[in-house]
C-alpha cells in the first residue's frame, strides 16, 4: 500500500513540475520582460494586459500566476 502511495505522490509532484515550467511570478515577469519591478507587471495583470490569474480571486494579497509562454507585453 505503501508503495502505491509513494507512487501517486510522485505522479503528483510531476504533475504540479509540469504547470511549474507553464506559468511564472510576478517577480519572474518583471525580469523576463524587462520591467523595474514586480509592481508594474501586476498593473499589468490588473488591466487584463497579460494573461494571468490570481492564484485565490478571493484574497486581495494573492499572487498572480501568469502564463510563461506569451509575448512580452512591450512587444504587443
Amino acid at each position: 500500500m505503501e508503495i502505491e502511495e509513494n507512487g501517486k505522490m510522485n505522479n503528483y509532484k510531476t504533475e504540479i513540475e509540469n504547470v511549474r515550467k507553464k506559468i511564472m511570478s510576478t517577480n519572474q515577469a518583471a525580469k523576463e520582460w524587462g520591467y523595474a519591478n514586480k509592481d508594474s507587471v501586476k498593473r499589468l495583470c490588473r488591466e487584463g494586459k497579460v494573461a494571468s490569474f490570481k492564484l485565490d480571486e478571493q484574497d486581495p494579497t494573492s499572487p498572480y500566476i501568469i502564463l510563461r509562454e506569451q509575448p512580452n507585453p512591450k512587444d504587443k
